[in-house]
């Protein structure tokens, strides 16, 4: 019997297997529904249930308490807030405290406290690898790189849009040290996995309903080189790059597989 790492990997050769590769994805409550229906205790449990051909690692958070007194809210290693709010489809947590709304200069960006790799503990990843043997593995998820939405949920959404048009040197530093954090954490876990790692997962929100939320232009110059670094660093150690966005964003396809 073919593995679920063999089933993926001959399927993104462009050879014919056994059947087409499962992967899951779902928001929480979801996830709990699910394991209530099938009286699981773990995702584990649910996703070998449905056939889920994939499986995620990642280091374990290690930095400072990020627990908050407000109630429903949460904070990131960035310091930004969400407050969880319900809607028809579920509930998602959305910014409340814009920390970077009101910066002005690089200097200022320079002086926050940003997270650092030894915030975060690298020593399971060979463990987790051996878990998951069998299985295609994965590190990252969408927003692994995500350098407008993610800086939004810090500065507001209508600020980023006119930051990128304006090319505001605050967002390009704010951008500059998202990316490089993640691009860190990515190649440490790489190394750490030894070869184990089939698939680096990125992701950054690029389209509406109806089309780009920014121009070609502004992608190819702001945004490209990004995608290209974390699949020449997923190549590197013989990985698959995989790619999530929100939206339309047909007209910009030539300029992936050029990354």
């Amino acid at each position: 019997m073919i593995s679920s790492r063999q089933r993926v990997l001959t399927t993104l050769k462009r050879q014919r297997t056994d059947r087409l590769p499962v992967n899951y994805i779902a928001e929480p409550e979801v996830d709990l529904m699910l394991q209530e229906h099938f009286n699981v205790k773990s995702k584990d449990e649910f996703l070998e249930i449905l056939g889920v051909d994939l499986r995620v690692i990642a280091p374990e958070y290690a930095g400072p308490d990020l627990t908050i007194p407000e109630k429903d809210c949460i904070k990131d290693e960035f310091g930004i807030i969400r407050k969880k709010v319900n809607t028809e489809a579920g509930y998602y947590y959305e910014p409340v405290n814009l920390p970077w709304k009101s910066l002005k200069t690089v200097e200022e960006v320079e002086r926050l406290a940003w997270p650092t790799l030894d915030m975060y503990d690298f020593s399971t990843i060979k463990s987790q690898c051996e878990r998951y043997e069998g299985y295609c593995i994965v590190h990252g998820r969408q927003g692994l790189i995500d350098t407008i939405n993610a800086i939004a949920f810090g500065r507001g959404y209508e600020q980023v849009m006119m930051d990128i048009a304006m090319r505001e040197p605050v967002y390009m530093a704010l951008k500059k040290k998202r990316f490089q954090l993640w691009y860190d954490v990515a190649k440490r876990v790489l190394e750490e996995a030894q070869g184990k790692v089939d698939i680096l997962w990125i992701g950054n929100d690029l389209g509406t309903q109806k089309g780009l939320m920014i121009s070609p232009k502004d992608f190819r110059e702001l945004f490209a080189g990004e995608i290209k670094a974390h699949c020449d660093l997923a190549h590197s150690h013989k990985a698959y790059c995989m790619m999530h966005s929100c939206g339309s964003m047909h007209q910009i396809l030539d300029d992936f597989a050029d990354a």
